[in-house]
């Protein structure tokens, strides 16, 4: 403010009516500033305060409300959300309560559910989820929710049956899951397993019919394991044997008769075991060629169409219904007359 005298402003060419003109215009400029001013501050109480309105809502948000089990595995995370439309929720999981990782989310939604769809997913234990606000306030609610898994269920080798042929079929329950192949380990009489080496390998069926046929004497053990990539090793022992079955009991040719023409009779004693079906006999002492077959009631058997002068070596097996023969070398020789 000036503080000299009115006369000195008249020596400057100012009149008393400008001094008042000029008064008048600085108290409108100042009062435009003062309201421009609050006016400013206004709009920003009003930003701060829809900040903190969305921070106080992320505070309130309830957290995950439900974990629905769908078929195909599937499970749907369902939450309430606040009520701000740009909200964006973080889902986490983990197996067990315990098992949720709270710092590294696998998902976010701007809604309010996701559903979660696992590749080739099976546990013991629950699958647990949590939701939290990702982009407004500090959201540290560890509430969690789990569903059941359908847990992985392999009961190994099912079923071990012989077809006529004497040749086994293994069955079993396949799983659920793609990709997965199963093996067939193997232990014969007292033997033990041998889990690093399977007996048949690479099969994608649920039953394996390549067993041979099982000798008498003999018992096999079969168990079955899986394999992927993405599940634990299948460490079951379940396992299922065949029957042990003695063996036939049988001397062998009994004695060797020329009957002329090119023919001779063998005879034997019947075998006491009771099933043995027929009785084989052969040519050479390599139990190769058969020359002719009879039934289990039959004890003897005339063999045609030999060569005079020639000398020839006759054996006889007896056999079960499976083709299964005693193991008996016992040979005669004779020269048809």
């Amino acid at each position: 403010m000036y503080n000299g005298k009115y006369s000195d402003l008249a020596k400057r060419g100012l009149r008393k009516g400008d001094f008042v003109t000029v008064g008048i215009f600085l108290l409108v400029v100042s009062s435009a500033v003062h309201w421009s001013c609050g006016s400013g501050t206004t709009d920003n109480a009003d930003a701060r305060g829809r900040a903190n309105e969305f921070v106080n809502q992320a505070n309130f948000f309830s957290g995950i409300k439900a974990v629905d089990k769908q078929p195909g595995n599937l499970s749907i995370v369902r939450w309430d959300p606040i009520d701000t439309p740009d909200a964006v929720y973080s889902l986490f999981k983990g197996v067990g309560q315990n098992g949720i990782d709270f710092e590294s989310p696998f998902t976010t939604s701007l809604g309010n559910n996701f559903t979660y769809k696992p590749v080739n997913r099976y546990a013991e234990n629950s699958l647990c989820f949590g939701v939290r606000v990702s982009n407004f306030g500090n959201d540290r609610n560890r509430k969690a929710l789990c569903t059941e898994q359908q847990p992985l269920l392999f009961d190994g080798i099912k079923n071990l049956k012989r077809l006529e042929s004497g040749i086994y079929v293994l069955e079993w329950e396949a799983l659920p899951v793609d990709n997965v192949i199963y093996s067939v380990f193997d232990r014969q009489n007292d033997e033990q397993f041998n889990f690093d080496q399977p007996s048949y390998d690479g099969i994608k069926n649920n039953f394996f019919g390549g067993v041979s046929q099982i000798e008498r004497g003999t018992k096999f053990c079969y168990v079955v394991r899986y394999r992927h990539p993405e599940l634990a090793p299948d460490t079951n022992k379940k396992e299922l044997c065949t029957s042990l079955e003695a063996p036939i009991e049988f001397d062998g040719v009994g004695e060797l008769t020329a009957l002329g023409g090119g023919k001779i009779k063998a005879t034997w004693k019947l075998s006491k075991t009771p099933d043995v079906k027929n009785y084989r006999l052969y040519q050479g002492s390599d139990f190769r060629e058969v020359v002719a077959t009879v039934d289990s009631n039959t004890q003897e058997a005339v063999i045609q169409g030999l060569v005079p002068g020639r000398q020839y070596n006759i054996g006889v097996r007896a056999a079960d219904s499976y083709q299964r023969e005693d193991r008996n070398i016992q040979v005669r020789a004779i020269v048809v007359p």
